[in-house]
């Protein structure tokens, strides 16, 4: 999916930055994005419940602009102060649309793939920032982050990691930073790679801008022993208590342990945490399949399915069965090796099955994207 939109070169270079954990710059060209998030839709990301939740976040200066200044209260229910918020807009306010991936399927659809591609887990959120004092206060993130520029423009900074992988976003001061490593503007097309740690900013250039970061999170080390030993919960000596009473024997514990240690694989475990991740649940109400219609899986791993006695298919994600007819199975495996297509270039290319009616079932039951060009700007994914 990821390289749909901008070609295999730019996504094996983005590829080779994160596995080498080095920043990385994507010149692009307006367009090349599809409409991952079409300027009508960003209003209704922008609601009261959202920001009551937190789902959504009006900053300034680095700072969250009261709920007060939002909101107002009518009877028994919360509303937005439409009245100030241009206001506030031209004054510089940055809106935090977090989770879009889960609420607009375009986006989900290219969270899913590259979580898939990459081994990773992803979230994706939306920044719509108005004003210079928009900006956000340089700080380091404790995951990598994935950037598209969709409209407007944002000057960059990044003074490289102060922190060697650290294990929380930390904010710093102008006192603590000396000259950036590197700077650049974002513009509508262009990709950057930010690293674990590497601290960075961003300032508005122009009036408005919108951008996305995908977080990008592969397990840490640290994780590994809890990852490894859940394949052990079943052995009935890892329910015992731990002794704690000062002068406690632990030798059993020691013991228990090192044998664990000296029996693990650590494919195994990765395999486990592969099962353990929720594909997305896509709502194909109303959706009727057209020959430009672009088809994308939901499933963030790419775990095996078991062949039935009846030829049937069973993979269970998340400890979720889930029964798939042959012809089913058949599309979402070559999705996942293939990536997205149209319903016309998937009918062609499977064309030994019936893969329209494969489809159809699929999309009835949730477990396939469907995005109609005017969810994604057809030019750019084709």
């Amino acid at each position: 999916m990821l390289d749909r939109i901008m070609g295999k070169t730019d996504e094996a270079r983005l590829r080779q930055a994160w596995l080498g954990n080095t920043r990385c710059h994507l010149p692009g060209r307006a367009g090349r994005f599809p409409d991952l998030l079409p300027a009508l839709l960003i209003p209704h990301l922008i609601t009261a419940e959202r920001l009551l939740r937190g789902t959504t976040r009006a900053n300034q200066q680095g700072r969250e602009v009261p709920m007060d200044m939002l909101l107002m209260r009518r009877g028994e229910r919360w509303h937005l102060r439409t009245d100030t918020l241009g206001s506030l807009c031209a004054r510089g306010l940055s809106f935090v649309l977090n989770g879009v991936d889960e609420d607009v399927p375009a986006i989900g659809a290219l969270n899913a793939a590259i979580e898939r591609d990459w081994r990773v887990d992803c979230w994706t959120n939306a920044y719509w920032s108005h004003g210079r004092a928009s900006a956000f206060a340089p700080h380091a993130d404790d995951h990598n982050v994935l950037i598209l520029q969709l409209s407007g423009a944002k000057h960059w900074r990044c003074w490289g990691p102060l922190e060697p992988f650290p294990v929380k976003a930390r904010r710093y001061g102008p006192d603590q930073l000396q000259q950036p490593e590197w700077e650049g503007i974002l513009q509508p097309g262009d990709v950057l790679f930010v690293p674990r740690g590497d601290v960075h900013v961003a300032e508005l250039v122009g009036p408005s801008s919108l951008h996305l970061t995908v977080a990008v999170r592969p397990p840490w080390v640290r994780e590994l022993p809890a990852m490894l030993w859940a394949g052990k919960q079943e052995d009935e000596f890892s329910r015992h208590d731990v002794p704690v009473q000062p002068g406690a024997d632990f030798t059993a514990v020691e013991s228990w342990v090192r044998a664990v240690a000296d029996t693990l694989d650590t494919a195994a475990a990765l395999d486990r945490w592969d099962r353990t991740r929720v594909p997305y649940t896509p709502l194909n109400l109303g959706v009727v399949v057209r020959e430009g219609t672009l088809l994308a899986s939901p499933f963030r791993r790419r775990i095996p399915a078991e062949r039935q006695e009846d030829g049937s298919y069973q993979i269970t994600p998340a400890g979720w069965p889930l029964v798939l007819a042959a012809g089913e199975w058949q599309v979402l495996a070559f999705l996942h090796t293939a990536g997205a297509m149209t319903s016309g270039q998937l009918t062609q290319a499977l064309a030994g099955i019936d893969a329209r009616a494969a489809v159809d079932a699929l999309i009835q039951r949730g477990l396939l994207f469907a995005l109609e060009p005017s969810d994604y700007g057809v030019a750019s994914w084709q």
